[in-house]
C-alpha cells in the first residue's frame, strides 16, 4: 500500500512494505506505523523543509519504520530536536551509481562523512579518527562507515548509510569513522 503526503508541493510517500523501497508519487491516505519516503530527486533544502514541517507530526512508529530502511541502497535523514531525541525522519531510495550523500555537495565523497557546517559540505574518507575543531555542524551523513563527531566525553553518532540534522548546530575536537 502507498499513502501521498504534499508539503510544499513535494510528494511524499508512507510505503507499507512487502518487498523493497519505492520513491515517488502515490495517492491514497496516509498511515501511522508507515515509513516516509520521499522521490530520489529531492533537495537536501527540500528534505530538511519536510523534516521540520514533520516535526511533532510524524508518529514514534512511523519514525522507527523509516530509520530501518538503512541499507546500502536507502538513505535515512534524522531530525533531531534540542534534547537529542529523533523527531522526525525519511528516506530515499539510492540508485546504485549514487553517492553515499546523494545530494550533490562538494566536497563529499561517495564513501566518506559528509558534515554540513554554515551552508557548505566538508567530507572525510577512510576509517579511524581525525583531531580538530567543528563548530555550526547541522548535519552529518555517515556514508559507508559508522561516523561520531566528538566534544570531549560525548559524541553525536550516526550510524552508517544513515545522517542526522540537528536543530541547532553542534561541535566537536575529534571525528571518528568505523566500518
Amino acid at each position: 500500500m502507498k499513502y501521498q503526503i504534499k508539503i510544499g508541493g513535494i510528494a511524499l510517500v508512507a510505503v507499507a512494505l512487502s518487498s523493497g523501497l519505492m520513491a515517488g508519487p502515490a495517492s491514497a491516505a496516509t498511515s501511522s506505523a508507515a515509513p516516509l519516503i520521499v522521490p530520489t530527486s529531492t533537495t537536501y533544502a527540500d528534505a530538511v523543509q519536510i523534516l521540520v514541517a514533520q516535526d511533532g507530526v510524524q508518529t514514534p512508529s512511523s519514525i522507527e519504520a523509516t530509520v530501518r530502511l538503512a541499507s546500502e541502497s536507502v538513505h535515512v535523514e534524522e531530525y533531531v530536536g534540542e534534547r537529542g531525541e529523533v523527531v522526525a525522519a525519511l528516506a530515499v531510495s539510492k540508485p546504485t551509481h549514487a553517492r553515499a550523500v546523494w545530494w550533490e555537495s562538494p566536497g563529499c565523497s561517495s564513501a566518506g562523512a559528509c558534515l554540513t557546517m554554515n551552508g557548505r559540505q566538508y567530507g572525510y574518507g577512510g576509517t579511524g579518527h581525525l583531531n580538530g575543531s567543528w563548530s555550526g555542524v547541522t548535519r552529518i551523513a555517515a556514508g559507508n562507515a559508522s561516523t561520531g563527531l566528538w566534544n570531549g566525553g560525548a559524541v553525536n553518532l550516526v550510524v552508517k548509510n544513515s545522517a542526522k540534522t540537528y536543530s541547532r548546530g553542534i561541535s566537536g575536537d575529534r571525528i571518528v569513522r568505523t566500518p
